[in-house]
């Protein structure tokens, strides 16, 4: 099961990252931040917008940076459903687990199955401002289909 999961981990960093200078598409953060130079008379520049990851206080560097390669797909979100896939294949997909953060301490997450913590961690780089909502859809349909064609590639072995 490791080794599937890490075709598909494997698979889906090189899909994903292909798409991504394939579109080069620009990140919230640029985006917003330069709007007036996107050609577009319908979108207005905020110079002063920040994700909401940002610290409250300007002498607080950020709690994450923005990636330096395009926002569309996610890679966060592509490689959470190819991995999702394929342990809800080998393990089923409503096996209740939580993590807790070592970034926020005290902070723990339960989910009620892979696919619904994929979910959430496709959505968390929308909140933080590190991706628009597109590039998390389609990155999770992305690796919904890498990890069941690792599946159909590389099938579980049933005792």
């Amino acid at each position: 099961m490791l080794a599937v999961l890490n075709f598909a981990l494997a698979d889906s960093g090189i899909a994903c990252l292909e798409a991504k200078y394939h579109f080069r598409f620009w990140r919230p953060y640029t985006a917003i931040r330069r709007a007036g130079e996107d050609g577009n008379n319908d979108t207005e520049a905020d110079p002063g917008w920040l994700p909401l990851l940002w610290p409250s206080s300007p002498d607080m560097p950020p709690a994450f940076f923005i990636p330096p390669f395009p926002d569309y797909p996610s890679l966060a979100a592509v490689s959470a459903a190819a991995a999702a896939e394929v342990l809800s294949e080998h393990i089923g997909d409503h096996v209740r687990f939580e993590a807790t953060s070592v970034t926020l301490p005290g902070v723990t997450r339960r989910f009620s199955s892979f696919r619904q913590a994929a979910q959430e961690q496709g959505m968390s780089r929308v909140f933080g401002g590190v991706h628009f909502l597109h590039a998390v859809e389609d990155g999770l349909a992305q690796g919904k289909g890498i990890g069941r064609e690792v599946i159909r590639m590389l099938p579980p072995v049933r005792r």
